[in-house]
């Protein structure tokens, strides 16, 4: 179990609102999907994707009428890599690091990138 944490952690890294993607050599391929919590800065901040030292994609969390300035509150997402490189990204919005709503909940928000 504990060799496919370390490969995903040599597919995926992350720093603050910045996603890495490995896709070359040993990496092409494989299927991970990890959990991650973003620290949002910003009204609108941005989240940035990474392919191999590339910049490949900046996804910018755009607000909502209930919610019009996301600074200092969190994404907790989902980052799943499928075995054909293709990045799919889920999220919650919460202004607590450690807990989110759910989706019954009224103050539910949620990302798909």
């Amino acid at each position: 179990m504990l060799s496919i944490f370390n490969k995903s952690l040599e597919r995926l890294a992350f720093s603050g609102s910045n996603i890495f993607i490995k896709n070359k050599g040993k990496n092409a391929g494989i299927a991970i999907e990890v959990e991650y919590i973003f620290p949002l800065h910003g009204k609108e901040p941005e989240i940035l994707v990474h392919e191999d030292g590339n910049p490949v994609r900046r996804y910018r969390i755009q607000t909502i009428a209930a919610n019009p300035d996301l600074n200092g509150q969190f994404l907790h997402s989902s980052i799943r890599i499928l075995a054909n490189s293709a990045v799919m990204i889920d999220g919650i919005i919460s202004k607590s690091k450690s807990d989110h709503s759910t989706w019954t909940d009224k103050e539910y928000e949620a990302v798909r990138l």
